[in-house]
């Protein structure tokens, strides 16, 4: 029969064994390779020893006790070796119970993702910049619509243009710029429409501000797409 032992080193998952108390009874091979320790020497060593702060007992026993509580325990954190060094890990603890009446045990499966935190903290760095410009352009009103064409955004060009306060338009139909005319012919619809059948719309018009004055504008509607090609929406930028 094969030992606990032979059974995880045959392990290829990045995993632990804890036991009630927090202290870390096997090791797979590949757990140890990513943490940098010899088996050995992480056998008998408290879980926290991987965790950066103070005060990591206290939330190693809360972890273990949410796992214990539910079934497992999910979260996601830093994590470091044993060269000091920090790893953004995703972690699962599972509780289980050998034998009724045994204390509950521990399985702890972790997996090094630094490298799609970097690149989410760096896709959420650029999201904000964009925004940030868009919001601050003053010579072009540019908004994103939802499917059916609420306004979703607003930014300075649209407040300059148009004359509205982000508060006057944020959720409510872009047909609010055509005229009585426009609306009742449909072409608002329309031109979404055109935008989804073609890509893009572009159209020079006149168009409505708030205080019922009309100017003549260029107009760009282009339909928004996620990764699965399902539609999302749409952008527009309108110049004066």
């Amino acid at each position: 029969m094969s030992s606990p032992e032979d059974v995880w080193n045959n392990i290829s998952l990045p995993v632990l064994s804890v036991d009630a108390d927090g202290y870390i009874v096997f090791i797979s091979e590949k757990a140890a390779r990513t943490l940098g320790y010899e088996r050995a020497d992480l056998t008998g060593e408290h879980l926290s020893v991987l965790y950066p702060g103070e005060d990591d007992r206290v939330k190693v026993a809360y972890e273990l006790s949410q796992a214990a509580k539910n079934g497992s325990f999910h979260s996601e954190g830093w994590r470091v070796k044993k060269d000091r060094t920090s790893f953004w890990s995703d972690n699962t603890i599972e509780a289980h119970q050998p034998h009724p009446g045994q204390p509950v045990v521990f399985t702890c499966i972790f997996y090094d993702i630094t490298d799609r935190k970097k690149l989410e903290l760096e896709l959420i760095s650029s999201e904000e910049k964009y925004r940030a410009m868009v919001e601050g352009v003053k010579e072009y009103a540019i908004f994103m619509l939802d499917t059916r064409g609420v306004i979703l955004s607003w930014n300075q060009g649209g407040k300059r243009i148009k004359g509205y306060l982000p508060g006057e338009v944020l959720g409510k139909h872009f047909s609010m710029f055509y005229s009585v005319h426009d609306i009742k012919a449909g072409k608002p619809q329309h031109d979404l429409q055109q935008a989804i059948d073609k890509g893009a719309f572009e159209e020079e018009d006149w168009r409505l501000r708030k205080n019922g004055s009309l100017f003549w504008a260029n107009v760009v509607i282009t339909a928004l797409y996620n990764n699965n090609n399902q539609h999302i929406g749409f952008s527009k930028v309108t110049r004066d």
